[in-house]
């Protein structure tokens, strides 16, 4: 028996979360970017930044693989409902990142 698909609904609820996922790991990376140009040292920058700005765009570049499977219907509605919830967390993860790029450097 096939898996059913998605409702055009619940796509569009987590293509908007990787979405706002999207533009918080942009900005950390951007946020990272600048304080490394900025600094005269890399190794002033906390190892935990460095590493995390190399983290960001692979995953980045997994939701947009799945975000592009989701957009074709190859998506079925138990992996939505998965994926929304570990999205929940990982956009919430994300934003508390952005804000400790923000504050610290």
């Amino acid at each position: 028996m096939k898996p059913s698909l998605m409702s055009g609904i619940e796509v569009l609820g987590v293509i908007g979360i990787i979405s706002n996922i999207f533009q918080l790991i942009d900005f950390s990376v951007d946020v990272y970017e600048r304080a490394k140009a900025f600094s005269q040292d890399v190794n002033d920058i906390p190892k935990a930044f460095r590493n995390t700005s190399e983290v960001l765009p692979l995953v980045k570049s997994a939701l947009q693989q799945t975000q592009a499977r989701m957009t074709e219907g190859e998506v079925d509605v138990e992996t939505c409902q998965a994926l929304r919830k570990v999205l929940d967390g990982c956009e919430a993860t994300v934003a508390k990142l952005k804000d400790i790029f923000h504050n610290v450097l």
